[in-house]
């Protein structure tokens, strides 16, 4: 996701809220592989994806970068090497993020780390 779109700016600025001084964007957490999150917080393992053009329909006739075949492969892989590594991802539209729909996980994830 563009980090300069306004799902991202309003994504940064919440998890900024939550967890002040420690987010991170366009984080590589998979030197090797260039794989990075478009947020995390390191310090709590915590990635943060904005998937956008899920549902447009691309010159191929397939979608936009989250739905092409290769790009879905790709990302099955980032996300079991994260895991692997102990990572928790939250993955969100762009729309989801404009709506505020990712507020609830954020105040939630915030809840367990106080416990």
């Amino acid at each position: 996701m563009k980090s300069d779109s306004v799902a991202s700016l309003i994504l940064r600025e919440d998890l900024e809220k939550h967890w002040p001084g420690y987010v991170h964007a366009e984080f590589v957490f998979y030197a090797s592989r260039m794989f990075r999150f478009d947020f995390a917080v390191p310090i709590m393992k915590f990635g943060f994806e904005i998937n956008g053009g899920l549902f447009i329909k691309g010159k191929s006739g397939f979608g936009g970068a989250h739905s092409l075949p290769t790009n879905i492969l790709r990302d099955m892989e980032k996300k079991n090497l994260a895991n692997l590594d102990g990572w928790r991802i939250f993955e969100f539209t762009p729309q989801q993020v404009e709506k505020g729909l990712h507020i609830w996980i954020l105040d939630e994830l915030k809840k367990q780390e106080e416990k």
